[in-house]
């Protein structure tokens, strides 16, 4: 991944960071990223200044804890002229005993992954934006307390009115954009522990057309239904189209998107979901760009989303639909 993707990410888990805070009642003053400046973000509460310095890694692990150490040290010394609180912030996962070892002194604050996943506990807005960031799945990682908790009480409150607001949506021309970006924060919901980058309205090599959305599958994701698409499909991404058509989707969307997908780029696999299904032709197109050239498209509606929504408010998992329905696919390819 390049720097400047890597920078990018930064920011953005910085932007996560300062939101965690501001949601638990702090009022929070950030740094321009690009300036030389000790810290940071700055945190207020009450008379207590919390002086926030933070380290993303595009991945699960951790940088050596000898960098980690020396970051520490200068942080420190910054909070202690403004008579401040230390806290240090990593996006991997530490154990306990690293965290132990980088506590220099009592008031000094060490959160990972673990506390911020139980920092935005009962925030739902909150939690799915965190995870859907994230480059590697958390579901073998238990929240561990920390002194930062969300003061939301809304919880399943977002996502609830992101399907009320999709389902009011006009169908045609005029409301394609706002189609577009609540699939995309409903699906960012859903698949918040399955799917990160999420790049919106990606545009092709030379500008000749573009695709709405592009997700990475999570690395060290054992789910059947992304495992059997890495493995069989060779893809990592997974493109997704949204159209918010007044009537049926046919053929012709169907070739086209197939257009967006390269065996070679990783990216062999596509999700449209349609406010108003499909005709007959779509489908056989469908099994046509699967039989032929082994490029699999799968066909959702708006039913198919609330389905998967319900799904995960009852604890289950929403790949398992997806399963379901390339199940269907393939046991109904002719020859």
């Amino acid at each position: 991944m390049g720097g400047k993707r890597i920078l990018e990410q930064a920011i953005e888990f910085e932007g996560i960071v300062n939101n965690i805070f501001k949601e638990a009642g702090y009022e929070t003053n950030t740094f321009d990223y690009y300036r030389d400046h000790l810290y940071d973000i700055e945190a207020k509460k009450g008379e207590e200044i919390y002086c926030i310095e933070i380290k993303f890694m595009n991945n699960k692990n951790r940088a050596p804890l000898s960098l980690y150490e020396k970051a520490i040290t200068k942080l420190i010394d910054a909070t202690d002229k403004i008579s401040g609180i230390p806290v240090f912030v990593v996006s991997g996962l530490l154990e306990r005993k690293e965290k132990e070892f980088l506590k220099q002194r009592e008031d000094v604050q060490i959160l990972d992954i673990s506390n911020l996943l139980y920092s935005v506990e009962g925030n739902d807005e909150l939690t799915n934006k965190l995870i859907a960031f994230l480059p590697y799945s958390v579901m073998d990682i238990v929240p561990q307390k920390c002194f930062v908790k969300s003061d939301s009480l809304q919880q399943g409150a977002y996502a609830e009115s992101l399907i009320k607001e999709l389902e009011l949506i006009n169908a045609g021309r005029d409301d394609f954009s706002k189609y577009e970006d609540v699939c995309m924060k409903i699906l960012r919901y859903i698949f918040e522990d399955d799917l990160t980058l999420w790049f919106s309205q990606a545009k092709s090599n030379e500008d000749l057309y573009r695709f709405d959305c592009l997700c990475r599958i999570k690395n060290n994701n054992e789910k059947e239904f992304w495992t059997i698409l890495e493995r069989y499909f060779n893809t990592k991404y997974i493109v997704f189209e949204f159209k918010n058509y007044s009537e049926k989707i046919s053929q012709r969307e169907i070739y086209t998107t197939e257009r967006y997908l390269y065996a070679k780029a990783l990216r062999s696999v596509a999700i449209i979901i349609a406010k108003n299904d499909y005709d007959d032709n779509s489908v056989w197109a469908v099994k046509g760009c699967l039989r032929e050239n082994g490029k699999l498209i799968i066909l959702l509606n708006i039913e198919d989303i609330k389905k998967m929504y319900k799904m995960k408010e009852e604890n289950d998992d929403p790949s398992v639909y997806l399963m379901n329905k390339l199940d269907v696919l393939l046991l109904e390819l002719e020859k």
